[in-house]
């Protein structure tokens, strides 16, 4: 198509216009037009670029680029321009082309010279040269130098990262008589180095620099991070070495100070990345699960045509894996669990994470206007995606109350507990599925996607996973890696297992001395409270996301600081199994007072991220914001759940029992490992800068919050089997070495105690049927 749009010295002969005349309007249009440099920018502008008079200003009043009074003529020659494209004949189309090709690329010739004679000679260098002398003969040439980064509008609002055309780059791949050229897409990174310019946008477009307290504000933070990304489009006989050689020469040439970076991991190629050993081994990985459950289903398919049933073992096995089976099993809603309304708690808690964790990833992404988060953050509609954090505080609350509702509940006909017994359930639960996704991020991640972009995915989450996915699947990650753990949502189950290995120390004790062990656990909750107060103040931690890393390593991912939230979990989960067969009953006007300070708490916690996001800097609010919020979030959410369980909680309990939430909650564990895997493959392929509004954002959370919800699903169908086979063999095994223990001593009337064991591992394996998958233990 722009083969035949741009036909040369051909088809010119053709047609009457005039191309020189057509360059000499326009450039008469724009003759004489002057811009004015400020001082702070700390660059010369080459006047031959464009072949338009610039001169640079150092007044101090000057804090931004002005045109000169001819700019309604750039503006006119803009529009002829596009006119000339729009309805001109090709020969219009032909003198544009030469124009902007031809004659803007001789008028860099200067530089072209002096390059030649600047620069070590290199394979790179003689690449370059020839796509320059090509670029207005042949296309592929021409596309190498179309897919740079060209400057675009919008840098005051925060539109800094210029991408070019990625995939026009590596489109690029020309095999002559003696040059091939093959196209390389880098990102290069510019700093600068100039605050003047930062103090500047901030104090004359988005207020003071910093406050009173000498803290610096939101902004700057993000400021002094703040790099220009530019894309450019080079052979890749180029190497870093060379393009910071040829940097050094431009410096000097456009007499500047602005220093850049360039990573070898932020240049691609076709055919730069091959696959790993590793990845194979993932991909055979995967190949063996879906084919299993492949040979399950035709297995079942088999077995109902022919109106057979499976007797001996190994066809018993594959019929376990039949997708068919395992589809009704999902979504059958029926179910006898007391803590039914816990199922909508995680459910509901995980997608509003789903929805914190797509806002905190685009973020990282460009925007036509980066600089209005800042007040994004402060507005009262966006709290809900601020305090996004409180949803895992939810969860612990959940699991405490659990872990205290069915340890009573089986002691009611156990009189026995195997602490080996303990530990195995939950780590069959959670590890199989932890270690696939682990092996997921570590081998296959960086092979899913490309863009200028990708590259910011592996470091983000496939190095990390490569170099520490060992403290991940050791659920050690929150004390040993907090900052560059495995899995971005990899530390709540290092507190959450945590957590649940050492609580056997207040669950032996509340048989014997509840009373006692409910007032050590109060006290447990006021130290752990006391410890974060103290850590707050201390480290002047912030209280949101948006304030300090620090907040995030020390005050968030902590088992010691996020304790009490589970243990209030735990003292609400033994009251519902001393209470559950009580009829509780309240004054109408003792429930309105209730849901009336629950949903306080809720809002007040949820808008009051505003105060912490928008104020300055105070040690005692965050200090006292960060020590109570999530207690008071866990209290407020016991009453829900007490409310619902004994039939105070109206329309409230309707939702909350909802039958779809017994379907969700069956996949819920996997999704909340797996959600992130849609978020960063479509987040990370970005080829350009889009506008950050919240209409579009919440329309693409909803398509993630689907895409997360069919994978999990697919995953659930063809990893789950296989722990439910795991739990059933060891379950099994179990059972038949207990039962023989109790036969020997039933034999010498010795130590009839050992009914109580087989009575304990029996019962435990009814209570896993009954539960299903017994997600309750988990997100």
């Amino acid at each position: 198509m722009l083969q035949s749009l741009i036909p040369f010295e051909t088809n010119l002969k053709k047609f009457s216009f005039d191309c020189e005349g057509i360059q000499s309007n326009i450039y008469s249009l724009a003759k004489g037009l002057t811009v004015k440099v400020p001082s702070c920018v700390g660059i010369n502008i080459h006047a031959s670029l464009y072949r338009i008079p610039l001169r640079s200003t150092s007044s101090s009043n000057d804090g931004m680029a002005v045109i000169g009074t001819n700019v309604r003529q750039l503006a006119v020659s803009q529009w002829y321009i596009v006119a000339l494209l729009l309805f001109g004949q090709p020969a219009f189309v032909t003198c544009v082309y030469r124009l902007f090709t031809s004659k803007m690329l001789n008028g860099l010739g200067d530089f072209v010279e002096n390059f030649q004679n600047g620069v070590t000679s290199s394979d790179c260098k003689k690449d370059l040269l020839y796509t320059w002398d090509r670029a207005t003969e042949d296309l592929w040439a021409l596309k190498m130098w179309d897919a740079w980064a060209k400057p675009q509008t919008g840098i005051l609002t925060g539109n800094s990262m210029h991408l070019g055309n990625f995939d026009e780059c590596l489109s690029v791949n020309y095999r002559g008589n003696t040059t091939e050229i093959q196209g390389q897409y880098c990102s290069v990174f510019i700093n600068p180095n100039n605050d003047d310019l930062i103090d500047f946008l901030i104090t004359n477009l988005h207020g003071t620099p910093t406050n009173p307290s000498g803290k610096k504000s939101g902004l700057v933070n993000i400021l002094d991070k703040f790099r220009l990304s530019w894309g450019i489009c080079i052979p890749t006989s180029c190497s870093r070495q060379n393009l910071m050689e040829m940097w050094g020469f431009t410096k000097n040439y456009f007499n500047h100070s602005w220093d850049i970076e360039i990573k070898d991991d932020f240049c691609d190629y076709e055919g730069k990345h091959q696959l790993s050993d590793f990845a194979y081994f993932t991909i055979i990985v995967l190949g063996v699960l879906c084919s299993v459950a492949v040979a399950g289903t035709l297995y079942h398919i088999y077995l109902s045509a022919t109106n057979k049933t499976a007797k001996e073992k190994p066809k018993s096995f594959l019929m376990e894996f039949s997708l068919y089976s395992n589809v009704k099993k999902i979504l059958s809603t029926k179910t006898n669990d007391p803590l039914q309304c816990l199922n909508a708690v995680r459910v509901l808690s995980l997608f509003w994470i789903i929805v914190r964790h797509y806002f905190m990833l685009i973020f990282y992404f460009p925007h036509l206007n980066s600089m209005d988060l800042n007040e994004w953050k402060g507005e009262y509609g966006n709290m809900f995606i601020l305090s996004g954090s409180m949803a895992v505080d939810s969860f612990f609350t959940a699991s405490g109350i659990t872990v205290a509702y069915l340890f009573m509940k089986n002691r009611e006909t156990e009189d026995s507990f195997s602490l080996f017994h303990y530990y195995m359930h939950k780590l069959l639960k959670v590890m199989p599925t932890l270690v696939l996704v682990v092996l997921l991020y570590a081998s296959l991640l960086a092979y899913l996607g490309n863009g200028p972009f990708w590259p910011i995915i592996y470091n983000l989450f496939q190095k990390d996973c490569e170099n520490n996915w060992w403290s991940t699947i050791t659920f050690m990650a929150n004390y040993i890696h907090p900052t560059n753990h495995c899995l971005t949502q990899g530390w709540y189950l290092s507190v959450d297992i945590q957590l649940f290995f050492l609580s056997p120390l207040l669950l032996l004790p509340l048989l014997k001395w509840p009373k006692a062990t409910i007032i050590g656990t109060s006290l447990l909750i006021i130290a752990s409270l006391i410890q974060c107060f103290i850590e707050s103040w201390t480290m002047n931690l912030g209280s949101t996301h948006f304030d300090e890393n620090a907040f995030f390593h020390a005050n968030i991912v902590a088992t010691h600081i996020r304790a009490p939230c589970w243990l209030i979990g735990f003292i609400m989960g033994y009251f519902l199994y001393k209470l559950r067969d009580d009829t509780i009953r309240l004054k109408p006007s003792t429930v309105i007072i209730f849901w009336s300070a629950s949903l306080f708490v809720f809002l007040i916690i949820i808008l009051g991220h505003e105060t912490v996001a928008t104020s300055e800097y105070n040690v005692i609010r965050s200090s006292l914001f960060n020590t109570l919020v999530r207690p008071s979030w866990s209290i407020a959410l016991c009453w829900v759940i007490f409310a619902s369980m004994k039939g105070y909680g109206g329309v409230a309990n309707k939702i909350l029992t909802a039958p779809i939430f017994n379907i969700i909650i069956k996949i819920n564990f996997n999704m909340f490992l797996l959600h992130v895997l849609p978020q960063i493959y479509f987040i990370g392929q970005t080829r350009m800068s889009t506008y950050f509004n919240n209409a579009h954002n919440m329309y693409l959370v909803l398509a993630d919050l689907a895409g997360a919800l069919v994978i999990s699903f697919v995953w659930t169908l063809i990893v789950e089997p296989w722990i439910w086979v795991m739990e059933s063999v060891y379950f099994d095994k179990k059972t038949l070495k207990e039962q023989k223990i109790c036969t020997i001593s039933l034999l010498q009337k010795e130590n009839s105690e050992k009914f109580g064991d087989l009575k304990y591992v029996t019962n435990e394996k009814a209570l896993l049927n009954e539960n299903g998958t017994s997600e309750r233990d988990n997100p």
